[in-house]
């Protein structure tokens, strides 16, 4: 099942309240995670890039994965500087792991938008340069 049909089947409290129903998210996300484009993600946190993950882990419990840094997606307006040059953890037991629209957040601050069409597409931007139109296909969609 997509993102989008997931937000037409299910309800926001179901998909994005903490906590959630772990069980019911553990069967709806996790055919999504085990089925990554090139196992890579725009990851956002302070910081925007294409990650490459590995050592991914899913059980009924938790997700979690290594993050490798792999295009960085800068952004000029802002004051934030900072951008990891090694690789970090993260992830959520699936009760505290939400959909938003087109992307998934945990507790904490990070989101990650795991749709192929959009891995691809800000993938593209970035390498030509256009940071703006990355962010406008993630964290600025609609606005």
């Amino acid at each position: 099942m997509t993102l989008q049909e997931l937000n037409s089947k299910y309800s926001i409290g179901d998909l994005g309240n903490i906590p959630g129903d772990g069980n019911l998210r553990y069967q709806i996300f996790s055919p999504i995670l085990k089925n990554l484009y090139e196992n890579k993600i725009v990851y956002y946190e302070h910081f925007m890039c294409v990650a490459i993950l590995q050592d991914i882990i899913i059980t009924p419990e938790l997700f979690s994965a290594t993050a490798i840094p792999y295009i960085k997606i800068d952004r000029l307006d802002s004051h934030f500087k900072f951008y990891p040059t090694a690789p970090w953890t993260f992830g959520a037991k699936w009760s505290h792991m939400r959909l938003q629209n087109d992307h998934f957040g945990g507790y904490g601050s990070w989101l990650f938008w795991p749709d192929k069409e959009v891995v691809k597409n800000v993938e593209e931007k970035a390498k030509r340069g256009d940071f703006e139109g990355a962010w406008k296909l993630t964290l600025f969609k609609n606005q």
